[in-house]
């Protein structure tokens, strides 16, 4: 099989580009957009944070973010004007009619957004249908265009005339606004380092560019952009031999234009140079987009009236403009972040993480007039790829290299600093390398990744699902149900646990703040089991058990002040309570509504219903949605109390949900009337074990277990359910009308069922860090919580193996627990942060390079680089091979390489026993061998660390020297037990057959261990056996049984073979060869025949090898049977699986595409971007039903920016456009995309789960299967990560 289903586990965390505008135009609100690889995240600032909008998943990797200004002139008409299809000069071309502005509405800013395969597409955000559409979109690929070897740029015009983009090298491409004449290239001739379009330019656009010419002199110069004649011209300006480090240009608003060039010892302005820049006392007051009147009377044509650069400029007192230049200390500048709308500050953020902000001074004689910079220290954070001013003295700090952050800035300093850091956004990016772990001996793997880089370098512990953190724990078998109270109603902490077993009920107390003690509260039955306990308003609180329903005096030591029996010969089956609100079910299929006197201390029957069949579980949970119509205040008549601050408990549901026998079925009813309201049936022949009530987020569900461990979810509108009147009494004052049928179907929509395990599920509410999520405790212990917004339902399993039920126990010495009932024991614990993976990060302070694990000795080693300061004041780079403990993460110790020596792979392996001394001549290659230190190279099976290094001196373009280091670890110490030179970079270890094979530049290297001839005879050493020659760089290795994978920087894949001899000689053989040009960045066996890898085009590809062809050229051949691009590059390949493995009964077969068989044969893989994802091979009948799967959903989920997925997938490099077969082609050289084969996009598959009911059944009807049927194997899939 060479099928492969493919899709993200951790979504890319790597910010790539921010801009800060009015989007989505709320009153009052600035959006913060963030490009994360090939997702869009929507930002608002409120006084907690940051609050997730919306995100938009575009089918492109995203490069570039642009708000426009809004346009102006006929621009601004044929904008009203929304082209459906693709940019063209057409008049043929369909377009819709975009609705305009409500009046008084705030202006919204159009967003510009470009891929990575030359794609483009300007989104706006429609408050009416609260969607974003696409108002123009295209393919800006050329034919004759030469692809850059630097970022792609695009720029807009201020004044809203055009947008432009640098694609190619000396074009650049100009699209004007209003979306509807033809775009065009214009030449530039040469190496562009950054662009900008300048404010005040009146009569046409004018481009700023900074550029580098063939001595790397680096000049800036100004360019007129004349759309009429599709051409540019030389406009005045400019300055030639800047500093030769310049590399960002930023174009600085009014009242001061001109721009900043800011390089890596000097930040210089350089002031307006036209006569059409308005004076500093109109600049106040002119808009940033020109009216036409303005601009006519500046200019009668479209040339550009020049003032010689650094001549007088108009000002308030006719003052003149000059060059402003200052120097700084040597740094190099990553971000830059305008912070007002004036330009007047900025904020920089240099490669140590250090932000600055620069100001631009004047005068109060010249106000527009820039007289001085300076530049203001502020403080540390991490390392900036976006900064983004917000409001307030909020700024968010994107990065690449380290988590992201949001900081205020201080008015005044605080250890000599002016920023506060208030929120980290987590990010695994750059993973440079990880290995796959199982730290907590559960059957669960781990993902250790190194992330991040220089001093936000860190080690990042990855495991599926929520982590309970376990603080206290009592073997406890028998436990059926739990419930918590609390001690008084106007505490928020938790005293008490009831524990219910078969007969009896045993109760927990909190004992001292700290220790749990059990208690025999007078008024609590405590010889029956409890079926529900919980507190009430008032002080009071609800026990039920089968013989009676106790009303309890929590004031007074839980005494039991009233109480209700069911009917002779009946017994309470199930109950609930919420408020002053009792809903109790009875056997015979009896419900009874209890209503609670708070003053009199009393329980009175408001209703009594008797249902058809059976009851099988009931909730009447508080719902606190927005929609608020879902509780109602009792009567005072019936309370006696008057509303006080603690008004919120006397309110009590209006909603009650009932569960059913036989029928299989879910009924709601109003309270405390038990009105019917809707009947819900659930399918099957499996009844609802557990119904839950619950607001996520603010929005309001319906959860349904059922016995065979699926979970049914329901979007609740309680508007629709009028309130019951009540009499003095309690009584119902008129029977409550019907609901009208529209009614019926508002009151439950958006039905979605997934599956949490395989036998009744307890669903349980409880509440962490001020947010509401649902328990359900079942054989595989599942968490359901909220999206932001609470547009989607999420299911995160956790770290338990099984559990009965799950209660929140909420103290001040045991903040947010979870009390959790096991099969066997009681536990009290703390959730982790709610995320489908949870995420450990261990700081190191340096950047990680490499990672391997030694489990006999709980240790990694992990390779890193530090950066130093030497005598002289430059920077130098430190490299170690640390050794830290696999449990507590500390440092143990450390090797420091040589000077000019860094380390470049490492392999954990074991001592193996060797046979003979080695002999003289087993040398080679002048290489030396042999003990280090005189000691004992340790005993066979010993696990150590092979570490690869390589010299890399300022004269050599390619290292010629290496070392291979082999460290045993006793007692947390390293020791050097072998070392090896070797004749350059020695770029992978590998292990095979008891030997290790390593990529020494182009060479392939087979080496034996060996015992030296001594004193002792006992002296380990690697010997070298064999070499391989035929690679470009070998930079890869992967092995399986006999056979070697190598990846090559050029040369794709070739597989070697070890043989060994009856001599007891060894070599390596080449057997087969890709012959295309992949340039490879990861790879790994599937099977004997079967390779995969990634490459730097940012795809996968995999190869098989024809073992049985009868034509030898043929068996040496890899055919490409599979691409795909993954839009994320992609630096290690690893097998191993982020789910739980399954334990089964003695002979129990496992489904084929079931998520355990599933799980046994996935890779997992690390990418530049913070992505991490699951590869796992198909059948070719399950490949066959998911390409369909595929097919059907392209139909019904169209891609924002009309975007399409088959163009996204397609294979093609970043450097070259769409490729079929093996090499490459140019962008827009003519080659039509190939379509991704022999992969399955596991993230469009998923985005079924996401679809509505109508949009889920016309997917299944068209690959014929029910609903329920592709629902099921798509939450098969799901469960792989």
């Amino acid at each position: 099989m060479s099928d492969h289903y493919i899709v993200t586990a951790h979504k890319a965390s790597s910010v790539t580009a921010t801009v800060v505008g009015n989007f989505m135009g709320r009153p009052g609100e600035r959006n913060l957009l963030l490009a994360k690889g090939s997702r869009i995240e929507i930002y608002a600032l409120a006084p907690t944070g940051l609050v997730p909008l919306l995100e938009l998943p575009l089918y492109g990797r995203i490069v570039s973010l642009v708000l426009l200004p809004p346009a102006v002139g006929a621009a601004a008409a044929a904008e009203r004007l929304v082209p459906a299809r693709e940019l063209s000069a057409k008049a043929q071309q369909k377009r819709q009619v975009h609705p305009p502005a409500a009046p008084g509405a705030p202006a919204t800013e159009d967003l510009l957004v470009l891929t990575s395969k030359l794609q483009f597409a300007v989104l706006r955000w429609n408050p009416a249908t609260r969607e974003v559409v696409t108002i123009a979109g295209g393919d800006a690929r050329d034919n004759l265009g030469r692809a850059m070897d630097r970022p792609l740029m695009s720029v807009a015009d201020p004044h809203g005339r055009c947008v432009g983009m640098h694609l190619y090298e000396n074009l650049f491409r100009i699209i004007p606004r209003g979306w509807t004449a033809e775009a065009f290239n214009v030449r530039l001739g040469e190496t562009v380092r950054d662009i900008a379009f300048l404010h005040g330019a009146a009569a046409i656009p004018v481009l700023a560019v900074l550029y580098s010419d063939g001595d790397d002199a680096v000049h800036l110069k100004m360019l007129g952009v004349k759309l009429d004649d599709k051409d540019f011209t030389d406009a005045p300006g400019g300055q030639t031999n800047l500093e030769q480090t310049a590399s960002t240009l930023i174009a600085v608003p009014p009242p001061f234009f001109g721009c900043l060039v800011i390089g890596e010892q000097t930040i210089s302005y350089f002031p307006p140079s036209s006569g059409e820049v308005v004076s500093a006392a109109r600049a106040a007051a002119a808009p940033t987009a020109m009216p036409a009147a303005a601009a006519a009377s500046a200019a009668a044509d479209d040339e550009i009236t020049a003032v010689p650069s650094g001549g007088s400029r108009a000002g308030g007192s006719g003052s003149v403009a000059a060059l402003v230049s200052i120097p700084i200390a040597a740094t190099i500048i990553k971000a830059v972040g305008r912070m007002d709308a004036s330009g007047a500050r900025y904020l920089l953020g240099d490669h140590k993480g250090q932000l600055s902000m620069l100001i631009l001074e004047s005068n109060a004689a010249a106000p527009g007039i820039v007289t001085r910079l300076s530049l203001e220290p502020l403080g540390e954070t991490s390392i900036p790829s976006a900064l983004a001013y917000l409001d307030n003295g909020f700024v968010f700090v994107g990065s690449h290299f380290g988590d992201s952050q949001l900081v205020r800035l201080r008015t005044q300093a605080a250890d000599n600093a002016y920023v506060e850091v208030v929120e980290h956004f987590q990010n695994l990016g750059p993973i440079v390398d990880f290995c796959v772990v199982d730290l907590e001996r559960q059957g669960q793997g781990q993902v250790v990744t190194c992330s991040g880089a220089f001093k936000d370098g860190s080690l990042r512990v990855l495991r599926n699902g929520i982590g309970i953190t376990e603080q206290a724990s009592e073997n406890l078998p028998g436990i059926k149900a739990m419930f918590s109270l609390r001690s008084s109603t106007a505490t928020e902490y938790h005293s008490l646990l009831l524990m219910s077993f078969t007969g009896e009920t045993r109760v927990l107390e909190l004992v001292d703040g700290e220790e749990m003690a059990e208690a025999a509260p007078a008024g609590l039955e405590a010889t029956a089991p409890t079926l529900h306990a919980g507190n009430l308003s008032g002080d009071l609180a609800i026990q039920a058990c089968p013989s009676v329903v106790a009303l309890l005096n929590v004031a007074d030591g839980f005494k039991r002040v009233a109480q209700w029996e069911p009917p002779a010969g009946a017994r309470v089956v199930a109950a609930s309570s919420a408020g002053c609100q009792v809903l109790v079910a009875v056997t015979g299929g009896q419900l009874v509504s209890l209503l609670v006197n708070v003053q009199r201390k009393e329980l009175k029957v408001a209703a009594s219903v008797t249902l058809p069949n059976e009851v099988s579980c009931v909730d009447c949970s508080l719902l606190t949605g927005p929609a608020g119509a879902s509780s109602s205040r009792v009567d005072d008549a019936m309370t006696d109390v008057d509303v006080t601050p603690a008004a919120a408990a006397l309110e009590s549901p209006t909603l009650a949900a009932v569960g059913m026998w036989t029928e299989v079925s879910v009924r709601l009813l109003s309270l405390p009337s038990l009105q019917p309201l809707r009947t819900e049936p659930l399918g099957g022949q499996v009844i609802a074990r557990s119904v839950l009530l619950a607001t996520l987020e603010e929005v309001d569900y319906l959860l349904v277990a059922l016995g065979d461990g699926h979970l049914f979810t329901f979007r609740v509108d309680a508007t629709v359910v009028p309130s019951s009147a009540l009499m003095d009494d309690g009584m119902q004052s008129e029977v409550q009308p019907q609901l009208s049928a529209a009614a019926k179907e508002a009151l439950l929509s958006d039905c979605k069922r997934v599956t949490v395990g395989s036998q009744p599920a307890s669903l349980s509410a409880f509440t962490t860090r001020g947010a509401t999520h649902v328990f359900a405790a079942c054989d595989r212990p599942t968490v359901v919580h909220a999206s932001a917004g609470g547009s989607k339902l999420l299911c995160s399993h956790v770290n338990l193996r099984a559990v009965t039920r799950v209660v929140g126990f909420h103290s001040a010495a045991f903040p947010d627990c979870l009390a959790v009932a096991t099969p066997t024991s009681l536990l009290l614990g703390a959730v982790d942060d709610i995320q489908k993976l949870h995420i450990r990060t261990v700081p190191l302070g340096e950047g990680p390079r490499r990672i391997a694990h030694a489990p006999a000795a709980h240790m990694f080693g992990v390779l890193t680089t530090a950066l130093a300061v030497d005598e002289a004041g430059d920077e130098t780079e430190d490299h170690y091979l640390r050794l830290l403990d696999d449990t507590t993460f500390e440092t143990r110790d450390s090797f420091k390489l040589d000077m000019n020596e860094m380390g470049c792979s490492l392999f954990p392996t074991k001592l193996p026993p060797t046979s003979s001394p080695m002999e003289p001549s087993e040398r080679g290659l002048d290489m030396a061998v042999g003990e280090v230190d005189g000691g004992s190279a340790g005993s066979a099976g010993e696990e150590c660390f092979v570490l690869g290094t390589a010299y890399t001196l300022p004269d050599e373009d390619e290292p010629s020297k290496g070392r291979i280091l082999v460290f045993t670890m006793e007692g947390g110490q390293l020791r050097l037990r072998a070392e090896l030179p070797v004749q350059g970079a020695v770029y992978c270890i590998h292990h095979i057959r008891g030997m290790l094979v390593a990529g020494v530049n182009h060479t392939v290297l087979l080496l034996a261990w060996a015992v030296r001839g001594g004193v002792s005879g006992t002296n380990r050493a690697l010997v070298l056996r064999d070499t391989c020659v035929g690679s470009t760089v070998a930079l890869l290795l992967a092995t399986r049984g006999d056979f070697v994978i190598v990846g090559d920087m050029i040369k794709s894949v070739s597989v070697l073979r070890f043989l060994s001899s009856g001599d007891g000689s060894e070599r390596l053989e080449e057997v087969a060869r890709d012959y295309g040009c992949h340039w490879m960045t990861a790879v790994a066996a599937l099977d004997d025949e079967v390779y995969t890898g990634g490459e730097n085009g940012f795809n996968m590809i995999t190869l098989r090898r024809r073992s049985g062809a009868v034509n030898e050229d043929e068996r040496a051949q890899l055919d490409l049977v599979g691409t795909f691009h993954t839009g994320d590059f992609i630096n290690r390949l690893l097998p191993g699986s982020l789910v739980m493995r399954e334990d089964r009964p003695a002979g129990a077969g496992a489904d084929a595409t079931s998520a355990a068989a599933l799980a046994a044969q996935t890779l997992l893989y690390g990418a530049v971007s913070g992505a991490v994802g699951v590869m796992v091979r198909l059948s070719p009948e399950d490949f066959a039903l998911l390409r369909r799967v595929e097919v059907a959903l392209n139909d019904v989920v169209k891609g924002i920016g009309g975007f399409r997925h088959g163009e996204w997938r397609a294979f093609a490099t970043e450097a070259a456009g769409p490729s079929s077969g093996f090499g490459t082609t140019a962008l827009g050289a003519g080659g039509a995309a190939a379509s991704a084969r022999g992969y399955i996009d596991g993230d469009l598959i998923e985005r079924y789960l996401d679809l509505d009911r109508n949009k889920a059944a016309v997917v299944a009807e068209a690959v014929d299967l029910s609903v329920e049927d592709l629902t099921k194997r798509v939450e098969e899939l799901a469960r792989l990560h």
